[in-house]
């Protein structure tokens, strides 16, 4: 099985010289296979694997976005085709966070941004 808790960053400030930051939580109980690769989708807004959040009106605004495999942000969580998979070689339940950023420095237009990322998990 597979448990996650909703991922939420909350207000973003473009005025703020300081990114957005985020985390969430992934349980997987995964007896009958060891060594799986775990898998983040780009989402449905990426270009050029980048992760976009797009506006809940305006389909042409978005706010960039980052997910990674450790709070200080330096690697990166994707798929496996992009060498950012999390490979884990244990068949025990597990729990694992997602750390997320958005950038500094960016002007979205003001509302509600979402994404959807597919969780995967291969052999």
């Amino acid at each position: 099985y597979i448990a996650a808790s909703p991922f939420d960053f909350g207000m973003y400030d473009p005025s703020s010289n300081i990114a957005t930051t985020s985390m969430a939580d992934i349980d997987i109980n995964c007896d009958s296979i060891s060594n799986l690769t775990i898998e983040l989708s780009n989402g449905l807004n990426s270009v050029n694997q980048q992760r976009r959040m797009s506006h809940e009106a305006r389909s042409n605004e978005f706010l960039n976005y980052s997910l990674t495999q450790d709070a200080a942000h330096t690697r990166s969580w994707g798929l496996a085709s992009q060498g950012t998979a999390l490979t884990s070689n244990t068949t025990s339940k597990q729990h694992l966070n997602i750390y997320g950023v958005i950038p500094a420095g960016q002007q979205p237009w003001v509302g509600y941004y979402r994404d959807q990322v597919t969780l995967t998990l291969l052999p």
